[in-house]
C-alpha cells in the first residue's frame, strides 16, 4: 500500500530532473532516498535495500516515471529535458558552485551530493572520505557536533605525500584503499554501534582441564607461527595461496572459545619473542580479538573475519626493511614513514590470498587508524572505520605494549591497560571495545603478577567481568612456582591487589604446577 507525502518534486518546475534512470532499481540495491511516483506516493522508503518483489513491482512504475528527492546523486538520474524549462531556485548557489574551495559552509552541503575532495574539520581530523555520498546521517552529526565549516581537500595519500618518487606499483594500491573507503562510506560499515554486556553462564573449566588445553593452545600456537611463517615465504615471493589453511588456523582456536572464555587471553599472555616476534605477534591479536569479539556478542561468522583480519593485519611489516624492523633504537622520522606504509604493503598481499571477504581487508588496511583521525596510513576517523577494525586496533595496541621490542623492553600488562583506557577516554578507541578489554583480562591482566594486601604473590588466571580490579589469582611459592591454590578476589572482600609485579624468574606457562585443584 502506498501512502502520500510531501514530493519534494511534486508539483515544482522541473520536477522531471528529478526522474530515476531506467536499470537503476535491481535487486541487492540500497536506495539513498525514498522513490515517489508521479503524483508524489512513496514507493519505497529511504535505505531499504530492494528484493526481486521489490524490483518487479517498482519497474512497471520507472516506465511511467519514479521520481527521486534531493538525497539521490546525480548519476542515478535520468539528463533534464530542456523542454522542461528549468526553475531559477533550483540552480547551485554560487557556495554550491564553490565546493571546490578550501574552506566550506556545511550549508552548502546537500544529501546526495558525492565530492571529489576529502572532507576535514577545522581540526584537520577527516570526516568523509572523497566520492562517498554525504547522507543525512552525515549531516546530523555534523549539526551535533556543532560544525559550521569543513575543509576541503584533494586526497593525497600519505604513503605517496611522504615518498612522492613512488611509482604506478604503489599508485595502485592507493586506489584499491581508496576503494574501500568509499565501500566503507557507503554499505559495509553497520550503523549499530558496538555494546559490551556481560557474559552470563560464561564456560569455564576447572583448573586442572584448563592447564591442559593451555598447553594444547600454546602447541598450536606453535603450529599457527609455522604456518604463517609458510604463508609469509610465498606472498613475499610473488605467489598467491589460498586462505583457507589460515582460516583453519583461526577456526582451531575459536573451538576453544566455546570451552573456556579465558583461554585465548591466558595462550596470548604466554607467548612473546624477543626476535621474530612478527607472526607471534599476529597470533596472539588474534586471539585477543576474537576474545574481545565474544565479550561484544558477535556471531560466529563475525568472529572468524575479526581474527582472520587480526591474523594478516600486520603482515605488510615483511615489506619493511630489517634494518628498521629490528633496529634497537629509537627511528628516525623517515624511518617511521616506512613503517607507517606497511599496512598499504598489508593491502597487496591481502590480494594474493584467494578466499577472503572484504572485512579481512578492511582490517588489514585499517588497524592502525585511530576513532580521533592520530593513526595512519590515511588517518581515518569515525565513522571510516570499519567496526571490526575498531576491535582489532585495541587488541592490536595491548599485545604491542606488552610484548618486548628490540629498541624497548615490554611493558607491564597493568599499565597497557591503564594507557588504553586513558586513550578510550579521549575518544581515540572505541569505548565499547576498551571495556570489553577490560571485561576480558581485568585492570589486571590475565598472566600478570601482582602482590595481594596479604603480602602474597599470585599470578592472574581469570578475569572477572565487573569487578575489574578483583581477579581470579593462583598462589606462586617462594620457589617462584605456581601452586595451584586458586582465590577468586571478587568474593574476598578481605584481600585486594596492592600493585603488579614483572614476571622475571616466574613460569606463567601452567606447566609446572605442583598441586592440581578443580
Amino acid at each position: 500500500m502506498t501512502r502520500t507525502v510531501s514530493n519534494p518534486n511534486a508539483g515544482r518546475a522541473g520536477a522531471a530532473t528529478r526522474k530515476v534512470r531506467t536499470g537503476v532499481v535491481r535487486p541487492g540495491f540500497r536506495i539513498p532516498g525514498a522513490l515517489y511516483d508521479e503524483s508524489g506516493n512513496v514507493l519505497i522508503n529511504a535505505g531499504a535495500r530492494l528484493t526481486e518483489m521489490d524490483v518487479a513491482r517498482i519497474n512497471p512504475r520507472i516506465e511511467k516515471g519514479a521520481y527521486a528527492g534531493d538525497e539521490w546523486p546525480e548519476e542515478f538520474l535520468q539528463a533534464p529535458d530542456p523542454s522542461d524549462g528549468t526553475d531559477e531556485s533550483l540552480q547551485p548557489t554560487r557556495e554550491e558552485q564553490d565546493l571546490d574551495e578550501s574552506t566550506i559552509s556545511v550549508s552548502s552541503l546537500r544529501g546526495g551530493m558525492r565530492l571529489s575532495q576529502d572532507i576535514y574539520d577545522e581540526t584537520d581530523v577527516l570526516l568523509l572520505a572523497a566520492g562517498a555520498q554525504i547522507t543525512p546521517r552525515f549531516l546530523f552529526l555534523l549539526s551535533q557536533r556543532n560544525i559550521e565549516r569543513v575543509k576541503l581537500r584533494q586526497t593525497v595519500p600519505q604513503e605517496t605525500a611522504d615518498a612522492p618518487e613512488q611509482g604506478r606499483h604503489e599508485t595502485s594500491q592507493s586506489d584499491r584503499a581508496r576503494q574501500l573507503d568509499q565501500l566503507l562510506a557507503t554499505d559495509l560499515n553497520p550503523e549499530t554501534p558496538l555494546r559490551c554486556q556481560p557474559i552470563l553462564n560464561k564456560p569455564q573449566l576447572p583448573l586442572g582441564r584448563l592447564k591442559e588445553e593451555v598447553a594444547r593452545g600454546i602447541e598450536r600456537h606453535a603450529a599457527a607461527s609455522t604456518a604463517m611463517a609458510e604463508a609469509s615465504d610465498d606472498l613475499k615471493a610473488g605467489k598467491a595461496i589460498s586462505g583457507d589453511k589460515i582460516e583453519d588456523t583461526v577456526e582451531g582456536f575459536m573451538e576453544m572459545v566455546s570451552l573456556d572464555l579465558d583461554l585465548l587471553p591466558m595462550i596470548a599472555a604466554m607467548q612473546t619473542s624477543k626476535d621474530e616476534y612478527l607472526f607471534d605477534h599476529c597470533i596472539n591479536v588474534s586471539l585477543m580479538s576474537m576474545s574481545l569479539a565474544c565479550q561484544l556478542g558477535m556471531n560466529q561468522e563475525q568472529i572468524k573475519e575479526i581474527g582472520l583480519g587480526a591474523l594478516l593485519q600486520d603482515i605488510g611489516m615483511l615489506e619493511v626493511p630489517d634494518e628498521i624492523r629490528f633496529a634497537a633504537r629509537s627511528l628516525s622520522s623517515m624511518e617511521w614513514v616506512e613503517i607507517k606504509r606497511h599496512p598499504i604493503y598489508t593491502l597487496n598481499y591481502l590480494e594474493k590470498v584467494k578466499g577472503i571477504d572484504l572485512p579481512v581487508r578492511l582490517i588489514g588496511y585499517q588497524a592502525h587508524e585511530r576513532l580521533d583521525g592520530s593513526g595512519y596510513p590515511c588517518r581515518r576517523s569515525g565513522m571510516l572505520i570499519h567496526q571490526f577494525t575498531k576491535i582489532v586496533s585495541v587488541a592490536d595496541a595491548y599485545m604491542a605494549m606488552t610484548s618486548a621490542r628490540p629498541h624497548r623492553s615490554a611493558m607491564l600488562p597493568y599499565e597497557a591497560v591503564r594507557t588504553i583506557l586513558v586513550q578510550g577516554s579521549k575518544d581515540r578507541f572505541d569505548r565499547a571495545v576498551v571495556r570489553a578489554l577490560l571485561d576480558s583480562v581485568s585492570l589486571f591482566p590475565i598472566g600478570s603478577l601482582v602482590e595481594l594486601s596479604d603480602g602474597q604473590v599470585d599470578i592472574v588466571i581469570r578475569a572477572v567481568p565487573n569487578s575489574h580490579t578483583r581477579p581470579v589469582v593462583e598462589l606462586v611459592n617462594a620457589e617462584k612456582q605456581r601452586t595451584g591454590e586458586v582465590v577468586d578476589l571478587s568474593e574476598r572482600t578481605d584481600l585486594k591487589v596492592t600493585r603488579p609485579l614483572a614476571t622475571e624468574g616466574i613460569d606463567i606457562s601452567m606447566r609446572e604446577t605442583q598441586v592440581e585443584s578443580s
